[in-house]
């Protein structure tokens, strides 16, 4: 009986095991999906601020994700970020370098909410991208698919 019992708790332990690294498996698929996904340029449609659309020339502004990372344009200067991770499609950092060649402000302020920190989220057709941040909400437009590295 005894053995009975130790076979019964091995088999129920390796069923458990199996199912967390079954389960772990499909959450880093799914986010290699998502990353995959985002490959490319983007270029900005839109930028809501204070729940209003922005007067700009969206045409300027580009963000560049790449299997390292993502790089984006403001006026003047450029931004990247290396070694990015998502949690729950959130991208969370605490600044993003930039150069410092000159001003960003010729044209209006919208430097000041590009900045492309927060909840990402893609449309059905992965064509659109939103992303939903601390300083307002950008929306993007796939304009070329790239699987190269940085």
């Amino acid at each position: 009986m005894r053995q009975f019992i130790i076979i019964i708790f091995c088999c129920l332990f390796l069923g458990f095991a199996c199912a967390q690294t079954n389960q772990l498996t499909k959450i880093q698929n799914s986010n290699s999906s998502f990353y995959e996904l985002l490959i490319g340029t983007w270029q900005l449609k839109e930028l809501i601020v204070a729940d209003q659309p922005m007067s700009i020339d969206t045409s300027k502004y580009y963000l560049k994700i790449t299997q390292k990372g993502f790089s984006y344009n403001l006026e003047v200067n450029t931004c990247w970020l290396q070694g990015w991770e998502f949690n729950d499609n959130e991208l969370t950092t605490e600044s993003i370098p930039c150069t410092r060649v000159c001003c960003d402000d010729r044209y209006g302020r919208a430097y000041e909410f590009l900045n492309y920190i927060g909840t990402y989220r893609l449309d059905k057709t992965h064509q659109q991208l939103t992303i939903l941040g601390s300083k307002g909400i950008s929306k993007l437009v796939l304009v070329r698919t790239e699987n190269s590295a940085w």
